[in-house]
């Protein structure tokens, strides 16, 4: 994510070059980058959930349950590619996925084509519960906390230190923490995250 009048989505790298160029004020990435120009401020944290497709027919009643870590090398997982601090994270907790069980690797490095095959197939992915909470109230996907260990993605606002905010960019930024702390309390004790 990224404010210049309007939001964007990619990935951490590109909007960290953008926010040097200074094509934008500020960014907000997974992984904080090592850059002497850049200011470096944690922003908010989020439970990472196990995302299946949701109740149809040939699912229906399937509850949600707490998933093991260990449990993700036997699955079927669509994850981003290892250059992506989301797929470093599953991978420390779950030790190379795909290599001593039965499940496979599907890599995608892109949110809504990876959530399009999951909700029309047998597979499943690891994502923030942030990002699928309004499909999870719709019953279209089901998140399962993961845990043993639980998993966590950190994401950090980035900015210039020669720069100053300006007054739409600081209200957007004050609102989107906002909201943030209110989803994280409505949430509850599943899948709550935290904000900075």
């Amino acid at each position: 994510l990224e404010f210049r009048r309007v939001l964007f989505r990619s990935y951490s790298g590109t909007l960290t070059d953008w926010v040097v160029s200074g094509e934008v004020q500020v960014a907000i990435v997974t992984k904080p980058p090592v850059h002497f120009g850049l200011e470096t401020t944690h922003f908010f944290r989020d439970r990472l959930v196990l995302v299946t497709r949701g109740n149809d027919t040939h699912h229906k009643g399937r509850r949600p349950r707490r998933r093991s870590a260990s449990e993700l090398q036997e699955l079927k997982l669509i994850l981003p590619s290892p250059r992506h601090s989301l797929r470093q994270v599953i991978e420390a907790a779950a030790v190379r996925l795909g290599a001593n069980g039965s499940g496979r690797i599907l890599e995608i490095d892109g949110m809504l084509g990876t959530l399009e095959l999951v909700r029309n197939s047998d597979w499943a992915t690891v994502v923030a519960s942030i990002a699928v909470m309004d499909e999870v109230k719709l019953g279209r996907l089901i998140a399962e906390p993961i845990y043993r260990p639980e998993l966590w993605l950190d994401f950090f606002l980035i900015r210039t230190k020669d720069r100053l905010l300006s007054p739409a960019c600081r209200d957007f930024l004050r609102w989107l923490k906002e909201t943030l702390t209110r989803i994280a309390k409505a949430q509850g004790p599943i899948c709550q995250g935290t904000v900075a």
